[in-house]
């Protein structure tokens, strides 16, 4: 981060986690590959648009007692402080963030295939090249 390689993060004390985009990897990843993919949060989405001109897209739950459900089950060990932080995030991030994503799509419970498809068909409607 001192060096400028991690422009954009955010420390989350309930995980004590580190979440950014370090550029030099990026920038590799995309000397050598069509299409990168990167899981980050609105500020790393705003860096990637501004940076690379990239799309976003936001995937989201079907709805927030979908996505409770999920995260129940991925993290049985955290703590009910823990939990509903995490929900917090969430539910910031369906209400303020999504909407400032290029798209959005819904990956439903059992709907995987489809949700891959829609995000292809955003990939190719925006020109990327698909191998």
């Amino acid at each position: 981060m001192s060096r400028g390689n991690i422009p954009e993060h955010r420390f989350v004390p309930s995980l004590n986690t580190y979440y950014g985009t370090h550029l030099p990897d990026l920038d590799e990843k995309i000397k050598t590959h069509a299409v990168v993919f990167a899981q980050v949060d609105i500020e790393g989405a705003r860096l990637l648009k501004e940076r690379y001109n990239a799309t976003t897209i936001f995937i989201m739950p079907e709805s927030l007692e979908q996505f409770r459900g999920r995260l129940r089950a991925r993290n049985p060990e955290w703590s009910d402080k823990e939990f509903e932080i995490r929900m917090g995030i969430t539910e910031r991030e369906l209400r303020v963030d999504a909407p400032q994503y290029d798209y959005r799509v819904t990956n439903a419970d059992g709907a995987l295939s489809e949700t891959v498809d829609c995000i292809v068909e955003i990939l190719q409607k925006e020109g990327y090249t698909l191998a």
